[in-house]
């Protein structure tokens, strides 16, 4: 059997990759649990917010079907485990991905520091706003940013950068933090099937996440925090997400 072998930068990348993911969806994880648990369960239509049509039917009938006791496509709670895309799905992805929205404030952070970056590419292309010589650098250009604003720390020390990035950060667009921007019909539908017994111990009703629970515990008193300033959902009037 032929084996390929991959560049070590292809795995630096991965690791990076995966570590940055994690610490997004464990932020969005509790984000959606922050919200559902603020939404008022005593309602006639549990997705307000969805259109009529065969989108809003199929998942309640869904949910009919698998919490019938004695049905044949019961699922027991315990198997009840509901997961979600994160970005553009639970919260915004435009116009740039929240992880990347990080490196690029994370890239003139570090620029302060060290002057001597803002000599350097693909450091100078972002400290110029040069979008071009950024594309221009290709891969190349994307792991040295990777490597620079994710390493040389613990893991637990790169959470919580996470987590104090996601307080202070704001949309360039909305200036709103980014954990507010979540998106109406998709709270519900959280809502819904945690309310149907979707099973809040391994995944969150949310996004999947092989975050430990220690390393989500930071994120849930800030997020708490959030939905208790009563922020107005992103996209709040009726919509069927994709």
């Amino acid at each position: 059997m032929r084996h390929r072998t991959v560049p070590l930068k292809d795995h630096a990348m991965h690791a990076i990759a995966h570590r940055t993911r994690r610490s997004f969806i464990a932020a969005a994880a509790f984000l959606a649990l922050a919200f559902t648990a603020s939404v008022p369960q005593a309602q006639t239509d549990p997705l307000p917010s969805w259109n009529d049509g065969s989108a809003k039917s199929s998942i309640t009938a869904f949910v009919e079907r698998v919490t019938r006791q004695g049905g044949p496509d019961f699922v027991p709670v315990e198997q009840r485990i509901a997961t979600f895309d994160n970005d553009g799905t639970l919260w915004t992805e435009q116009p740039i991905y929240v992880q990347a929205a990080f490196v690029l404030d994370r890239t003139k952070v570090l620029a302060q520091s060290n002057p001597e970056l803002a000599n350097r590419q693909p450091f100078k292309a972002i400290l110029n706003g040069d979008l071009a010589a950024l594309a221009a650098l290709g891969e190349q250009g994307l792991v040295d940013l990777m490597i620079a604003t994710h390493s040389g720390m613990t893991t637990a020390a790169f959470e919580k950068l996470v987590s104090d990035w996601l307080e202070t950060a704001r949309h360039p667009r909305f200036n709103r933090p980014y954990t507010d921007l979540v998106y109406q019909p998709m709270v519900e539908l959280l809502t819904y099937l945690r309310a149907n017994g979707s099973r809040p111990s391994s995944s969150p009703a949310a996004a999947s996440s092989s975050c430990g629970r220690g390393r989500r515990r930071p994120m849930a008193s800030r997020l708490s925090r959030s939905s208790a300033r009563a922020a107005r959902p992103l996209t709040a009037s009726k919509a069927t997400p994709r």
